[in-house]
């Protein structure tokens, strides 16, 4: 069982809020995206998974620079440079219609690149230094755990606000869910 007394560390408690947001807002931003480039754009899956590499590259390549920060200054900066790219990313895509540039389009990719990129070493770094040594490895644990919420918790959010049950469509609500709404709801 977990020992709720954790959550009484602000520095944990903060990197598993940001956890669950931050991987909800990823698997939320990579759905609906991946969506619009095929449904929209008409673009096949191959094509529209190569649209999305930047998010790898990004994570990739700006961990390290992350953990650097980290061990130098702290966890701040990138949890700061973090929020503030996803932010901007996902400002970038207000406007999105089927005419927007693809190069914009991949930009914004680049963009909340860089704030996933940046995320995850400061959530793992502020969730292991707000516990004892002896509770590390559950403090990185639950953090983990709650990346994991967040990303799968997106799907639910998604389901409620792409398709609100009042206004599903007949072909919707059929037997491929178990309550009979989109989503199981």
């Amino acid at each position: 069982m977990i020992d709720l007394r954790f959550f009484r560390s602000v520095p944990f408690s903060g990197a598993t809020l940001t956890a669950v947001f931050a991987f909800g807002g990823y698997a939320g931003f990579l759905f609906l995206n991946t969506l619009y480039l095929q449904g929209v754009r008409d673009y096949s899956p191959l094509r529209a998974g190569i649209c999305t590499v930047p998010l790898a590259i990004g994570a990739l390549l700006l961990a390290p620079v992350s953990g650097r920060i980290v061990g130098v200054r702290g966890p701040r900066i990138p949890t700061v440079i973090a929020g503030a790219a996803i932010l901007v990313a996902g400002a970038m895509l207000v406007g999105l219609r089927a005419d927007t540039s693809l190069l914009w389009l991949l930009a914004s990719y680049s963009v909340f690149a860089i704030g996933f990129g940046m995320v995850n070493v400061p959530i793992t770094d502020s969730a292991v230094s707000g516990m004892a040594r002896s509770q590390a490895g559950v403090a990185a644990a639950i953090s983990s755990t709650s990346r994991q919420v967040g990303a799968t918790s997106a799907w639910r959010w998604r389901d409620r606000s792409l398709i609100p049950a009042s206004q599903a469509s007949a072909s919707t609500r059929d037997s491929s869910t178990p309550a009979g709404t989109p989503g199981g709801w």
